[in-house]
């Protein structure tokens, strides 16, 4: 085994995916939170600007 001179413990593999299913969730939320608003304004108004193709029209 190797010797730990330089004083960091390095975390192991549960403790890394733990860590990157907690920030896929963080990210997850914050991404809902900017789609949800956009989402509902588009079923209410589906011709608004915001939400409305402009760039390209699809046919």
């Amino acid at each position: 085994m190797q010797d730990n001179t330089d004083g960091f413990i390095y975390a192991g593999f549960f403790v890394r995916l733990a860590a990157y299913l907690t920030d896929m969730a963080i990210v997850s939320f914050a991404s809902l939170a900017v789609r949800l608003p956009i989402w509902f304004t588009k079923i209410i108004n589906p011709e608004n600007i915001l939400t409305k193709d402009f760039i390209f029209k699809y046919s």
